[in-house]
């Protein structure tokens, strides 16, 4: 039997990876059979687990694996042979939820050695358990494919606050922060308009875009009155609802009204929208900081009979490459088996058990969107100049920075369809899923201003903390020059109020003011949970350091200076210098923050 016991957590760059990892030794057994185990994991999880080294390196592969199945974006996985047994290291988003993908991952791989092997539906609830757990403290596939382009391109985030979906891309000055795909420098009241099909409605009418009538119902007994004022067919969608959720449409007389109107009241408790249905595909246009960047036509999901398999068997085989996996299924959700579809299938005359004729289409939604299971065509070099100069108006009035307008025609090449509504967050996902590039579509959100500030790292002993955070509480700095000394820190003038070393940093990082930074780190503290950022301008080290951590400060820093007298170093290059006298150690520091402030000035380092 293989257990995990845990021997270091570290935020940030370490001797085991570039990026936060939780590490642990793997303690074995006195018996099991490790190939057979790996053999069996590999065939069980082909997409997880490959060629392994041992058993370690498959427990480090499967919870990568695992983890990035659901929402994860974490690459730093390994595993190395160690003097009291193996080591294995996990990178994380939430600490808890990797440290319990190892476990689970050790636990199966000792089923797997075992002569009757795995219980494959107990690991699939056990999988279901951590999957829970990523879905609430991982990323959401939009910040991943935010986070895809900001990794291609060398910026850091991290989320802005904790057990939130907020994420921060860049530091200081040179920070966004993104709500799925939704900037903090968005419009308040744009934002909340948008919420309300009406009230956008009323200023697509104000901005004399064309828009199918409407009217609003909050009771069963109003339906007949709506439906005569806007005439059939007609399309019923809760007021303040989105992603498609409770929206019937091509509704043709009272009875499917009343129905499609018990599905969204079962929903929603605020008013219902009864709109005049539009002839032609639904489209959505995207505009990027007032300018239109792309239009996807959305089309709902169908089977075409054969003669031969029922519908739900089609259903299977549509469903097979449409996994929970967004990016490896490119963001096409499954179809799922619920009263939406019985409804849909029965206003055609079919049903799951059917057996259409052969080229017989059965829609399997009256809508379209991509969260129901709807499919992306990318129309944007046929979008008529006056369609997409109307939809550039509506984003710019709402000041929406990355907005979504929905538009239905029956050719996007010409004038002549209605707008539907606004979105916020429109996602990056229809556009994946009708073929463009995931990381070019994150660089054109991010856009360019999130990237790295300057930041100088000075790691002195811990006893001289205290000594040196006085004389930086004493210093003149610029307002915009952030700097931190264990817990303490400020900008410019001010203090800041903080816990923990981790947590001053973190400040700094946050705050939109910082042009550049200066940090002392204590050594211990370098070593118990790493560096305090992924990348630094300069590192200048004032103690003696054991290796590899000398190794990771060059790795991760533009420069590193050992603050020792050449002449002795020449005969041991292992030598770092000792802590100084703290007086004088304070004054090094503050001279060389001194000098890294005017060199950033000098050669203009305002970021990357």
């Amino acid at each position: 039997m293989l257990s995990v016991l845990h021997l270091a957590e570290y935020a940030g760059p370490n001797p085991f990876a570039a990026e936060p990892v939780v590490v642990v030794r793997i303690v074995k057994g006195p018996d099991g059979d490790g190939p057979l185990a790996i053999s069996r994991m590999r065939e069980a999880f082909p997409d997880w687990v490959g060629e392994c080294a041992g058993e370690a390196d498959c427990i480090a592969q499967w919870s990568l694996g695992a983890l990035n199945e659901i929402r994860g974006f974490i690459h730093a996985a390994g595993a190395r042979p160690g003097g009291e047994g193996p080591i294995a290291w996990l990178g994380y988003h939430h600490l808890a939820t990797s440290r319990a993908a190892l476990e689970l991952a050790a636990s199966l791989v000792s089923q797997a050695a075992r002569p009757e092997g795995l219980d494959l539906e107990a690991a699939d609830r056990q999988l279901e358990a951590l999957w829970e757990r990523c879905r609430q403290w991982h990323p959401d596939y939009q910040a991943r494919v935010l986070m895809q382009g900001a990794r291609v391109r060398g910026i850091p985030y991290q989320q802005w606050l904790p057990a939130g979906k907020h994420w921060q891309f860049g530091w200081g000055r040179r920070s966004r922060v993104f709500e799925e795909t939704q900037s903090i420098d968005d419009s308040a009241i744009g934002t909340r308009l948008q919420r309300d099909k009406v009230r956008t409605k009323a200023l697509m009418v104000s901005l004399g875009m064309p828009t199918p009538g409407f009217a609003l119902v909050s009771e069963r007994h109003d339906l007949p009155a709506a439906a005569r004022k806007i005439g059939w067919p007609c399309v019923l969608k809760p007021n303040d609802l989105g992603a498609g959720r409770g929206v019937t449409a091509g509704i043709r007389d009272l009875a499917q009204l009343e129905t499609a109107f018990d599905a969204a009241r079962a929903m929603t408790q605020h008013p219902i929208l009864i709109e005049k249905f539009a002839r032609g595909s639904d489209h959505r246009l995207t505009v990027l900081e007032g300018r239109l960047v792309a239009a996807i036509r959305r089309e709902p999901s169908s089977v075409v009979g054969d003669g031969e398999r029922t519908v739900k068997e089609l259903i299977d085989e549509l469903n097979r490459p449409r996994s929970r996996n967004m990016p490896k299924s490119r963001y096409l959700r499954p179809i799922k088996f619920d009263e939406v579809l019985e409804r849909q299938l029965a206003a055609q005359g079919a049903s799951l058990q059917a057996v259409p004729e052969a080229g017989r289409t059965l829609k399997l939604r009256s809508n379209s969107n991509l969260s129901t299971g709807g499919i992306c065509i990318d129309e944007t070099a046929r979008v008529h100049a006056d369609v997409a100069r109307a939809a550039e108006s509506l984003a710019r009035a709402l000041n929406i920075q990355y907005c979504g307008v929905d538009y239905i025609t029956e050719d996007i090449s010409r004038p002549g369809g209605f707008f539907i509504e606004a979105n916020a967050t429109p996602g990056i996902d229809a556009m994946i899923a009708a073929g463009q590039d995931p990381v070019a579509l994150a660089t054109q959100l991010l856009g360019e201003l999130p990237g790295r500030i300057p930041v100088l790292l000075v790691v002195v002993e811990p006893q001289f903390i205290e000594e040196v955070a006085m004389g930086l509480r004493e210093c003149s700095w610029p307002d915009t020059t952030g700097w931190a000394c264990g817990a303490d820190a400020g900008v410019g003038s001010a203090r800041l109020r903080v816990a923990v070393p981790v947590g001053a940093l973190r400040a700094l990082c946050m705050n939109r003011v910082v042009e550049r930074a200066v940090v002392v780190w204590p050594s211990d503290e370098l070593q118990r949970t790493g560096m305090p950022v992924d990348r630094v301008e300069e590192s200048i080290v004032c103690t003696d350091l054991p290796q590899p951590w000398p190794r990771v400060l060059r790795q991760q820093s533009g420069s590193l200076r050992l603050l020792a007298d050449a002449e002795a170093r020449k005969d041991d290059a292992q030598q770092v210098v000792g802590a100084e006298l703290a007086g004088d150690l304070v004054q090094r520091v503050l001279r060389e923050a001194q000098l890294f402030g005017q060199q950033v000035e000098r050669l203009g380092l305002q970021g990357q």
